[in-house]
């Protein structure tokens, strides 16, 4: 029982390995990559990326999970579900929004799998 989280317990800071298991993309302003976690002991545990595309942060954070996971959009156009089942290692980082708690990934964190992390894996200070 202690090695698994309660429902709504969010994933600790840290950095950890990924795959992308799904992308909500509607054409609109923002896309939501709904990534889980491969690193042991956290396995199957997810993280809900919002990008918004309204400003340059967003943007070059969704051209991060592009070109990490090995996506080369056709020149003017992209189509976000394409970076479904890729891998990446980033850094989990907590925002507070109103009282509540998200688990963010950095975007300055996102790495491909032929790169060394930018810490090493698992929850933050273990």
């Amino acid at each position: 029982m202690d090695s698994v989280p309660g429902y709504g317990d969010i994933l600790q800071e840290g950095c950890y390995h990924f795959r992308i298991t799904r992308v909500d993309d509607d054409g609109g302003d923002i896309v939501l990559i709904h990534s889980t976690v491969q690193t042991e002991p956290f396995v199957g545990r997810q993280v809900r990326d919002r990008v918004d595309l309204t400003n340059e942060v967003g943007i070059q954070k969704l051209k991060s999970y592009y070109q990490e996971v090995g996506y080369q959009p056709p020149k003017g156009t992209h189509d976000p579900t394409q970076i479904e089942g890729g891998e990446f290692t980033a850094v989990v980082v907590h925002n507070i929004d109103k009282g509540t708690t998200y688990a963010n990934i950095a975007p300055w964190s996102i790495r491909g799998l032929g790169k060394d992390p930018v810490q090493p894996l698992g929850p933050k200070g273990h």
